[in-house]
């Protein structure tokens, strides 16, 4: 039935509704959403068994600890750079090349996916934009839309080696090897990296939909 294919699609839905209606945290969403994929397992294909259950939570722990320890390792790695003062310097030097808002943007857009190759992108954004936020106002660019930049910037760096901690969440699940991997994702990265231009060239893109519900 055509319906019992479009199943899966609602535990991705049920995360984005309890994320954005402010009912649950990510964390609790997830959680939510593990239970939900379960039950769908259990007693609507019938592929899984509660006997399964202890080889699952085994998977899951190997997973997580691969990711938990490429997050603390660019924890890590954020803080040195940090402490060395580094980011500040670099920032400093990108606004001196350049009095083009469009040079700026590009490179943000490069320096947060340099970054996001070796960091986590929480720590990118903790490192970089309580830097970047008083430049803004410099070259006259939105903070909303200079949010909707870092965030697709971050999303490359999320599967870009060498760290690409989605790269490897998707290699734990399909078991697959990095490089086959990551050139299966050309595509996407390249239709990503157009996405980015046309936001920076283009704010409207970013700023129409906030603009509506700011009236």
């Amino acid at each position: 039935l055509p319906l019992h294919g479009l199943l899966p699609g609602c535990i991705p839905l049920s995360i984005i509704i309890l994320i954005l209606s402010g009912v649950m945290t990510p964390t609790e969403a997830g959680a939510v959403a593990s239970v939900l994929s379960f039950a769908i397992g259990s007693f609507v294909y019938k592929e899984l068994k509660f006997s399964d259950l202890p080889g699952i939570l085994v998977r899951v722990a190997k997973s997580t600890a691969v990711i938990t320890g490429l997050i603390a390792a660019a924890s890590v790695f954020g803080w040195s750079l940090t402490f060395e003062g580094i980011p500040d310097q670099i920032v400093t030097f990108m606004a001196s090349l350049t009095e083009s808002k469009i040079v700026f943007l590009m490179l943000i857009y490069l320096l947060v996916i340099l970054l996001g190759m070796f960091l986590e992108s929480i720590s990118v954004m903790i490192v970089i934009v309580p830097l970047l936020l008083p430049v803004l106002k410099t070259f006259g660019i939105d903070p909303i839309h200079f949010g909707v930049m870092i965030s697709l910037a971050t999303l490359v760096g999320l599967v870009t080696p060498p760290v690409g901690p989605g790269l490897f969440i998707a290699m734990a699940i399909a078991k697959l090897q990095i490089i086959p991997l990551f050139r299966a994702i050309l595509p996407f990265l390249f239709a990503m990296l157009v996405s980015m231009i046309l936001i920076a060239f283009i704010p409207e893109l970013s700023l129409w939909l906030p603009s509506v519900f700011l009236k």
